[in-house]
């Protein structure tokens, strides 16, 4: 989970969770789904110098916020 100075703290992480389910990782899942077209989809949301000097740190790093925002834990 991610930690937004909010009351809505699990409202905002399940939009980020649905979105990045939907619109990056096709809602499959995200074990089985290729780094190619994970690539594909975060290359039309960043600028294109950005996502080529860090490829697979932007992979990563989408990853990662895919499985924070799955977290149930609570403050």
């Amino acid at each position: 989970m991610i930690v937004f100075q909010t009351e809505h703290i699990k409202t905002f992480n399940y939009i980020v969770h649905h979105f990045l389910e939907v619109e990056i990782f096709y809602g499959a899942n995200i074990e089985i789904v290729n780094d190619m077209s994970i690539a594909d989809r975060i290359e039309d949301l960043l600028p294109k110098y950005l996502f080529r000097e860090q490829y697979f740190k932007c992979l990563k790093v989408f990853k990662e916020l895919f499985y924070w925002t799955e977290d149930e834990f609570y403050l």
